[in-house]
């Protein structure tokens, strides 16, 4: 574990980008979910074409840095209770918050809803798939440390991919059982890892951030995905994924180059990034409330234009709302520690 450790310490001085790519990736999550006509859909489909790759890609780096100041075990309990407990609480929540009155209430099925939590909940099915993709690391980690065998840390990954394969193809949304997160935690297997290997292995994370070719590579690709839009619908698919690690690619590039900031909490005169890296601390609260004050007739736009115009001042002050909720409720530590699984000493 030491060797995670030591790599893992020499990115710890510049996550301060992390937090802006978070708060760039909830931006867009919040912009995805506007009521969009046919003829604004076109924006839909753009922003679904990368933002939870991205998510998922800073999501493992994270997941990698977490590793540095505990073990295998400690990361585990840890995250159970920041990401699991969550979503189990925000799955039961979701049956009373979503009825619209006492009949709805006394008439809703329960044992229906509790199925909700083994098959997946639409509202927070990030927080599970993510929560599975950490199990995955937590064995994959453990594989690659205890078992003797040589070329042991590759095939430890396609061991891993290929159990998601296949509990994906049994269990997943394409089968008669549908729990929607193995089908997701397929699907963002490789962003969450490449995230991981970034966090993990400095070289990689250097040939990632500075190479020329791979950059114009993944800038390349993104010009031809309107060539593709047929395939960058709503849902998860992988030539989606290959277009969400290149744009992943490509601002972790950018981010990255950006000079941090001497008190390391803000960057002077740069409002946009600002605001981006308060979204980002708060990004957890913003995905799981922003549902809550968006409706599906909210305003009559049409084209693209109106709708991008529109929709990003609605989301900016939708993201300012959420997280500002977000800091009330954490004034209570067992409410923070239920909701979102942190303490409330650390908002």
């Amino acid at each position: 574990m030491t060797q995670f450790s030591d790599i893992a310490k020499a990115h710890a001085a510049r996550t301060e980008w992390i937090d802006i790519l978070k708060g760039l990736a909830i931006f867009f999550v919040v912009l995805g979910h506007m009521p969009y006509t046919n003829e604004s859909s076109i924006l839909k489909t753009w922003i679904y074409s990368f933002h939870m790759p991205l998510f998922f890609v800073l999501s493992g780096f994270t997941a990698g840095i977490s590793l540095k100041h505990s073990s295998l075990l400690d990361f585990f309990k840890k995250r159970s209770r920041s990401v699991l407990l969550p979503y189990i609480v925000w799955c039961l929540l979701s049956g009373v918050l979503f009825t619209v009155s006492v009949q709805d209430l006394v008439n809703y099925s329960w044992s229906n809803h509790l199925q909700t939590i083994i098959y997946g909940n639409v509202c927070c099915w990030f927080l599970i798939c993510l929560y599975i993709l950490q199990i995955y690391l937590v064995a994959y980690l453990f594989i690659a440390t205890h078992v003797r065998i040589p070329g042991m840390k590759y095939m430890g990954a396609i061991i891993l991919f290929a159990i998601a394969y296949v509990l994906h193809k049994q269990f997943g949304i394409t089968s008669n059982h549908k729990i929607v997160y193995l089908t997701n935690a397929y699907v963002f297997f490789i962003p969450f890892f490449l995230g991981v290997a970034l966090s993990l292995n400095k070289s990689f994370f250097k040939f990632f951030t500075s190479s020329k070719l791979l950059l114009f590579s993944a800038i390349l690709i993104c010009l031809v995905t309107p060539c593709l839009y047929n395939t960058l619908t709503f849902g998860s698919n992988y030539p989606k994924i290959i277009i969400g690690i290149c744009t992943s690619c490509i601002l972790i590039t950018y981010f990255t180059r950006i000079p941090p900031p001497p008190n390391q909490q803000n960057h002077p005169n740069n409002l946009i990034i600002n605001t981006f890296a308060y979204f980002g601390r708060y990004s957890l609260g913003i995905y799981l409330l922003h549902g809550y004050f968006i409706s599906n007739k909210l305003f009559n736009v049409h084209s693209a234009a109106e709708a991008t115009m529109v929709y990003s001042l609605f989301t900016l002050g939708v993201c300012f709302l959420c997280a500002f909720v977000e800091k009330i409720i954490c004034l209570s530590h067992p409410l923070a520690l239920l909701l979102f699984g942190r303490n409330s000493k650390s908002t």
